[in-house]
This record gives C-alpha cells, sequence and structure tokens, in this order.
C-alpha cells in the first residue's frame, strides 16, 4: 500500500512539473530570452598570444616614401641631404584618393567579404552537385584574390600612417616618421606628377628600432602590437632554433618610447576576417564550440575559436548582424538542449 501510494504521487508531481515547465518554454520562445545579448564585434585583425621582444638595434636603414595611387607634389618642405627631426613636415601632395584612401579600404573589405560569403552560402549546393567544379574553382579564386587584394590595401593603409599625413588647404602633408637625413629623388620637385607606387624620398635613420620575437613554427604573423603601436612584420630568419623561427617587426616609431636592449611584451596578429566575442558567451553544442544567437528564436551557431585575449574571444563563424547570449549561458543552453533547439 505504502509503495502504490508513493508511485501515485511520484506520477502527481512529475505531471506536475511537465504542467509548468512547458508553458514557461514555449513562452520565452514566443516573447524572447530574457538574457544580456550584444552583436558580435567584425575584426580584421586577430591577436596570436603575447610573446616577450627585445628592442634591437637596425643601424643605417632608409625608409622609403611610395605613395599607393597617383599624386601631385604641391610643395617640397625640405631640400635633399637636410637632417629632419621626428614628426617634421617633408612634402604637400594633392591627390583626391589619397585623401579618400579610406573608402578604397571600405570597398575592398565589402568585396572580400561577399566573395567569401558566396563560398559560405553556396557550399552545400556544391557537395550535391548543383554547382559545377569549373564554377566553384573560379568562386574560389575571386575569393582568394579579393582578400589578398584587401590585405594589400591595409598594408598600404598602415604604410602611409608612418607618414602621419595631415590635410591641409593644399593637399595632404606627409611628415618624417622618424629623425635621419632626407633624399629626395631625382627629378623630384615642386609641380611633379607622381604615378603610382613611384619612389618620392628616403630618410636614414642612423639610430632605428625594430622589435625581434620568436614564434612557433605554424605561426606566421602580419603585424605586431605594443602599447598604442600597430607595425607590420618585415623580416624574418631562414634559421630555426629549437622549433621557432625569429621574426622583426618594422621600425619604431617615436611615440612608441623603448631603449635599445630593453625586454617587452608583444602581442604578434594576424590579418583575418574574424568576430570578437566574450569568452563567457562560448559554449558546447553537441560537436563543436559554439555560441547562442537570435534572441527571438535562439539557435546554436557553431564558431571556431581563433585566439584568446583577456577577456575575449576571437571566432570563425556566421555571425555576421547576429546578436548572441553572454550571460546565463548554462540555463539558455539547459532551456535550448530540452527543446531541441537546432544548429
Amino acid at each position: 500500500m505504502v509503495r502504490n501510494n508513493a508511485s501515485k504521487l511520484t506520477k502527481i508531481l512529475n505531471t506536475t512539473w511537465l504542467l509548468f515547465c512547458l508553458p514557461l518554454s514555449t513562452h520565452s520562445l514566443a516573447e524572447g530570452w530574457e538574457h544580456n545579448w550584444q552583436e558580435a564585434a567584425q575584426v580584421n585583425v586577430v591577436p596570436i598570444f603575447p610573446v616577450v621582444a627585445e628592442v634591437v638595434a637596425a643601424a643605417q636603414h632608409q625608409q622609403s616614401l611610395v605613395l599607393p595611387v597617383a599624386a601631385r607634389i604641391n610643395q617640397l618642405l625640405v631640400q635633399s641631404g637636410e637632417r629632419v627631426t621626428a614628426g617634421q613636415a617633408l612634402l604637400i601632395v594633392e591627390s583626391a584618393e589619397l585623401l579618400n584612401f579610406s573608402s578604397r579600404l571600405e570597398i575592398a573589405g565589402i568585396n572580400a567579404k561577399a566573395a567569401a560569403k558566396r563560398l559560405a552560402d553556396n557550399e552545400q549546393r556544391y557537395k550535391l552537385g548543383d554547382i559545377t567544379r569549373q564554377t566553384w574553382l573560379e568562386w574560389q579564386q575571386h575569393a582568394y584574390q579579393t582578400k589578398q587584394e584587401w590585405q594589400a590595401v591595409i598594408q598600404q593603409q598602415n604604410a602611409l600612417k608612418k607618414w602621419q599625413q595631415q590635410p591641409v588647404q593644399q593637399g595632404l602633408v606627409l611628415n618624417s616618421p622618424t629623425s635621419g637625413v632626407v633624399l629626395i629623388s631625382a627629378g623630384l620637385v615642386t609641380g611633379s606628377q607622381i604615378s603610382e607606387s613611384q619612389a618620392l624620398l628616403t630618410v636614414t635613420d642612423e639610430s632605428a628600432y625594430q622589435f625581434e620575437f620568436q614564434l612557433p613554427l605554424n605561426v606566421t604573423p602580419d603585424l605586431l602590437r605594443f602599447a598604442d603601436c600597430q607595425l607590420n612584420i618585415i623580416w624574418q630568419s631562414q634559421a630555426v632554433s629549437f622549433q621557432k623561427r625569429t621574426w622583426r617587426s618594422d621600425f619604431i616609431p617615436g611615440n612608441c618610447p623603448v631603449a635599445v636592449g630593453q625586454k617587452v611584451m608583444v602581442t604578434p596578429a594576424i590579418l583575418e576576417m574574424a568576430y570578437k566575442i566574450p569568452r563567457q558567451s562560448l559554449v558546447q553544442s553537441a560537436d563543436s564550440d559554439a555560441v547562442i544567437a537570435d534572441q527571438k528564436q535562439p539557435v546554436f551557431i557553431p564558431v571556431q575559436v581563433l585566439s584568446r585575449e583577456d577577456e575575449w574571444l576571437y571566432v570563425r563563424g556566421e555571425l555576421a548582424g547576429r546578436l548572441i547570449a553572454t550571460s546565463d549561458l548554462a540555463a539558455l543552453k539547459g532551456m535550448l538542449m530540452g527543446l531541441g533547439a537546432a544548429e
């Protein structure tokens, strides 16, 4: 008798629990989950991991000014052979393309993202045979080319930043990135028309500094970050020591104060389209890392973690324009798994 009563009580409790849970879940899906949500931030630079770098001297180095677009020399402000200081104005150039270089960067980025999205959106169709191999290969090649063009424009913009360009009424003032001696290219005078990629001048710095560091052989950095400075990687050793290769950054500008021989923590990085998300937003789905996206109709979105930095993760995944959950993930995941949420 006691056993029968206990069994009946268990059934009653289970039925009551189901009646309590089902309306809550249905209401939550209809009205949106009560959790914190934020948009995944798209980034172009992904940090690898911090390493120790030594500041080394690079004697007798020359930095050349080469513009990525055609321009006109409105005024030369220094003479060949003159010694200049870091930040000193060297010349004024006129170029509509140079003044609107950010638009060129934006267009290159849009083209690269569109080509990559076309591949991602049609991969299943290709696997099913709806798209020919020839078409698929052409799309892959186009995606590769547009990504390379985008990265080239990013590097050109980074190179221009070294010359601290400043718009004025007569055009764009370019300043010396370092102290040294100026050598102006032969035949370059006020009024000269210069073509794309033509060298204008060089500044010889007799005491330029670089960051030197080592990374495992399977890591290839594009740039380096230290404090407020971002520098391109311009040299790598051919020799290998303990399965590591030595790298050197571009030359350290004056606004990034360091001393030769000093050892500091730097962060190498790669040029990669990715998303920056809070570390706590990552969950485990049935077979991969994932985030929970779309507030009105939550789903698991698989992601690939590229790197970690403090409280942030850099991931690859289909997160463009999507809101992701950033708090109470365990409870939200449990409710989704209970409702059989799709990925």
